[in-house]
C-alpha cells in the first residue's frame, strides 16, 4: 500500500501542476477568441477542448510515464479522456448551481474543484492511463 501511495501521491502532484498550466491555457485561448468577436459560450466550449487536449497530451507524456516510458497517445485514449472530463464538467456545475447560495460561488467553486480533480485524476490513472495500458513504443506496461 505504501508503494501505491507514494507513486499515486506524486502522481496526482504531477497531475495538478499540469492542470495548472491546462487552466492558464484554457483562460488564454477563451481571452483570445471573446477577444476575436467569438461568444463567451462558444469561446469556453472551445477553449475546454483545447485546454483538455491538451491536458491528455501532458499527462500522458509526463504524469503517467512508467519506467521512463510515456503512455500511448491515441484516438481512444483522448475519448476516454475527454469523457471523463465532461462528466467533472457536469459535475462541478451542479456543485456549484447547489452550493453557491449556501456557502457562497467561490467556497462552492473550491469544493468542485477538490471533487474533480480527485475524479479526473482517479480516471486518468485507473481508466485511461491504468498499468498495462500500451507504451509509446508499443510494448504493454508491465503491471505495477
Amino acid at each position: 500500500m505504501n508503494e501505491a501511495f507514494r507513486r499515486h501521491g506524486g502522481r496526482m502532484a504531477l497531475f495538478g501542476g499540469v492542470g495548472l498550466f491546462n487552466t492558464l491555457t484554457d483562460f488564454l485561448v477563451f481571452a483570445a477568441l471573446v477577444a476575436g468577436g467569438l461568444a463567451p459560450a462558444f469561446a469556453n466550449v472551445a477553449s475546454f477542448f483545447v485546454a483538455n487536449a491538451q491536458s491528455y497530451a501532458v499527462n500522458a507524456r509526463v504524469t503517467f510515464r512508467e519506467k521512463g516510458t510515456p503512455a500511448r497517445l491515441s484516438v481512444g485514449g483522448y475519448a476516454k479522456f475527454a469523457a471523463a472530463h465532461l462528466v467533472s464538467l457536469v459535475v462541478s456545475t451542479a456543485i456549484v448551481f447547489v452550493f453557491a447560495e449556501k456557502i457562497g460561488p467561490y467556497a462552492a467553486k473550491g469544493g468542485a474543484l477538490v471533487v474533480t480533480f480527485v475524479w479526473n485524476y482517479t480516471m486518468a490513472a485507473l481508466f485511461v492511463f491504468r498499468p498495462g495500458a500500451p507504451k509509446a513504443g508499443g510494448e504493454g506496461r508491465e503491471s505495477a
